[in-house]
């Protein structure tokens, strides 16, 4: 199954509760990157169903912060250092409000 399958299979239409556990909601965050990393192999339809499903997680970074802060993103965040543009490793700040919001994809911005 492609990344874009499985991040959008977990996120649409509303993040699976199942999935809030440790090392296990944080791996959005790995699948997010692998789609960034092919995105303009994507088809129209998958990018919107991935713009749907980005807004759809930062929606609930109030509830995925906490793995953020602690699962393995944030000893890969420490390691590589990924750049603001890569919001999808920032969900911690973004719950917190410290996420600058002018580098939220546009459907997500407040």
């Amino acid at each position: 199954m492609r990344e874009v399958d499985v991040y959008t299979s977990c996120l649409l239409p509303e993040l699976d509760d199942g999935l809030i556990v440790p090392e296990t909601v944080s791996r959005m965050a790995y699948f997010r990157q692998g789609i960034a990393d092919v995105w303009d192999e994507l088809t129209a339809e998958e990018r919107a169903l991935v713009a749907a499903s980005d807004a759809v997680l930062i929606d609930a970074a109030d509830k995925v912060a906490e793995f953020w802060r602690v699962d393995s993103v944030a000893s890969i965040r420490e390691r590589d250092q990924p750049p603001k543009e890569a919001w999808w490793w920032w969900l911690h700040e973004i719950a917190e409000g410290a996420f600058p919001a002018e580098l939220l994809p546009k459907a997500a911005r407040p």
